[in-house]
């Protein structure tokens, strides 16, 4: 039975980002660049610095330790998107881009092995991005121990760009419907920080240290902002998502070409 892989590809037929199959019928996510431009993966023009510091070196090797196919990509600073990737030869239509194997990915299933019956005894009130941010904070706390170190220091420190990070006096310049969307998003991570504290109450071999709320935050702002959907059946799509390192590094801007 083939493996699931995360796969980015190009097409120039469908639409950007759209959900598809690969053709061995692999859960894969696709995006496309238009075929009269293969080469761009950023949107408009900007001043570019490739990245070839010691950080993203090791990102590579470990990368290629963990056997994730070899890409046309290189991780690149844009003066108009922040870091993202960047196409260092031509990429044809229809070719993949980057290719992510399941064991690389984080999601319910990956994970099953270490909180597969810790769920099972805890109940069906936990969901997939407290469970995959809960692991992802613990990888954090000890990630020289994690196997995942080259990864994980790839990833945002600080999110203090986003709204459900502001300030007070910076929330209320916000319109009053941004505001109760950032008011929901800070609730539910809250909720989400409960019930992870409720799940650790009876399973506390997991930590080796406290898990404070600013960890989590932090940890649960990863999966979403970097967070895929995977393309599977009988599973609803919040059960679905899955962070796949290198692929989480592609830019998605409006205007991506």
């Amino acid at each position: 039975m083939p493996q699931s892989t995360a796969t980015i590809r190009t097409s120039p037929t469908l639409p950007p980002l759209k959900r598809r199959r690969t053709p061995d019928n692999s859960l894969a996510k696709s995006a496309v660049a238009r075929e009269s431009s293969p080469t761009h993966l950023s949107g408009s023009v900007a001043s570019v610095t490739i990245l070839k510091d010691k950080e993203y070196l090791d990102f590579q090797d470990w990368l290629k330790k963990m056997g994730c196919p070899k890409t046309k990509l290189t991780l690149a600073e844009f003066s108009n998107t922040g870091r993202g990737m960047m196409a260092t030869k031509d990429i044809k239509a229809g070719e993949v881009i980057v290719q992510v194997p399941e064991s690389n990915l984080v999601t319910m299933k990956t994970l099953q092995s270490t909180y597969g019956a810790r769920i099972a005894r805890f109940g069906n009130k936990v969901n997939s991005h407290m469970i995959i941010a809960l692991h992802m904070a613990l990888l954090i706390q000890a990630p020289e121990k994690s196997g995942w170190l080259p990864y994980l220091r790839l990833l945002p420190k600080k999110f203090e760009t986003m709204p459900v990070r502001y300030p007070p006096e910076l929330l209320e310049l916000l319109p009053e419907n941004a505001q109760a969307h950032v008011r929901k998003q800070k609730a539910k991570i809250m909720a989400d920080y409960k019930l992870t504290m409720e799940f650790l109450q009876s399973n506390n071999d997991l930590l080796t240290q406290p898990l404070h709320y600013e960890e989590y935050e932090r940890a649960w702002l990863v999966v979403n902002t970097r967070c895929i959907y995977l393309d599977a059946k009988k599973q609803v799509a919040a059960d679905n998502i899955a962070l796949a390192p290198m692929l989480d590094f592609l830019n998605h801007t409006h205007d991506a070409k």
